[in-house]
């Protein structure tokens, strides 16, 4: 399958079709592809940030890129047009990112010698957004990502 202008950094298939991959490229794009046409589908951009990575979550429900500038972009796979999260942990290039079975968690490596741990979901009651908000880097002065994007 062609449509990538520059390298082709990382692909994942899709566990609710065997016919849908994901792929990431240096061209700052992320394409959704159907193998049985053998044509892209769908086809976004996060700008000029190059994604070196890409996963669907193991309920197929979410899609995450993460890239050369440290940045994790995360989307509904229903409706891939409208980011739900995009935010950064990592100082340098992301070079892995990996769902939990449960599909809620997010764990991303970095070059920095870091594994972070990432909370998809918002914060539900007020205990939760209190907690977040104290664990923030704008409140703490550094990056402390492990309670959500």
């Amino acid at each position: 399958m062609t449509g990538h202008k520059d390298v082709v950094w990382g692909v994942s298939y899709s566990p609710l079709s065997q016919h849908v991959l994901a792929s990431v490229s240096r061209d700052s794009t992320t394409s959704l592809w159907d193998t049985r046409m053998g044509g892209r589908v769908a086809i976004f951009s996060d700008g000029s940030v190059t994604m070196n990575c890409v996963s669907f979550s193991p309920d197929g429900t979410k899609l995450v890129c993460a890239g050369s500038a440290s940045n994790i972009s995360l989307r509904e796979s229903s409706n891939l047009g409208e980011q739900l999260r995009y935010t950064s942990g990592h100082r340098g290039r992301i070079n892995g990112i990996s769902f939990s079975p449960c599909s809620r968690f997010l764990a991303s490596a970095g070059e920095d010698g870091l594994v972070n741990v990432w909370d998809t979901e918002p914060p539900t009651d007020e205990v939760d957004v209190l907690s977040s908000l104290l664990n923030s880097s704008d409140m703490m002065g550094e990056s402390n990502p492990s309670r959500g994007m």
